[in-house]
């Protein structure tokens, strides 16, 4: 249900990010694993790079990137220079040659992905935003309530998008990502997070009063323009 209590969310919203409590407390938090995000079908162009996000993943122990990543080949090694898109989001650009088939090492499962011929597309556009509503979710079991924010598109999420990037009002960084549903009219731009899990470091929830503004990542990582900024309501 959608509450006006924004005051209130937002303290539910801190305080899930910023550290377990209560029943959280006697959990063990899930770590963050970095997730490929650019699909393994099909070829990546020689001009393209990965995208890699921060999720919760299985396990215990230490979450988040490793110090380094490099796509590799029998005996060659291709260093993947990490270019930074929004808190736990990240674009792999090759820094040398690549082409053919390689493995990603230091991702969960050591994928495989393929570049091919040049050829990458264009940016994805601006979104174009009509409203966004913040929202009080009830909790499922012992959990608390939890925040979300989402926006109300006017056309849908485009294909080959896979992650959308907010700002909050005075932002001059990303404040959050989160995955993208590729042809959804309505796209979730936070949410705090669930029992026993954590956000990427860096990640801000909304102020209680505050406007957005939002842009779409391909599976490339290339970023689109920011759309207007629309208030939260």
């Amino acid at each position: 249900m959608r509450s006006g209590r924004t005051a209130a969310a937002l303290a539910v919203a801190l305080g899930l990010a910023g550290g377990a409590t209560g029943a959280e407390a006697r959990c063990a938090v899930r770590p963050l694993r970095p997730q490929l995000m650019t699909p393994l079908a099909g070829r990546i162009p020689r001009d393209g790079a990965l995208l890699v996000g921060l999720r919760p993943g299985p396990g215990r122990g230490r979450g988040g990137f490793p110090a380094a990543f490099a796509l590799e080949r029998r005996r060659r090694s291709v260093a993947l220079a990490r270019v930074p898109i929004a808190p736990g989001l990240v674009r792999l650009v090759p820094e040398g040659r690549a082409r053919g088939r390689y493995r990603v090492p230091t991702l969960p499962g050591a994928p495989e992905v393929i570049f091919g011929r040049p050829g990458l597309p264009a940016p994805p556009i601006a979104p174009r935003v009509q409203e966004v509503h913040r929202f009080l979710v009830a909790a499922v079991g012992r959990g608390a309530p939890r925040t979300e924010v989402r926006a109300t598109l006017t056309h849908p999420v485009p294909a080959g998008v896979v992650a959308v990037v907010t700002w909050w009002a005075g932002d001059t960084e990303p404040a959050v990502f989160v995955p993208a549903q590729p042809m959804a009219r309505e796209a979730l731009l936070f949410a705090s997070p669930r029992r026993c899990t954590s956000a990427p470091e860096g990640t801000r929830p909304p102020p209680e009063q505050t406007t957005a503004r939002v842009a779409f990542v391909d599976v490339y990582g290339q970023l689109s323009p920011r759309s207007d900024p629309r208030p939260v309501r």
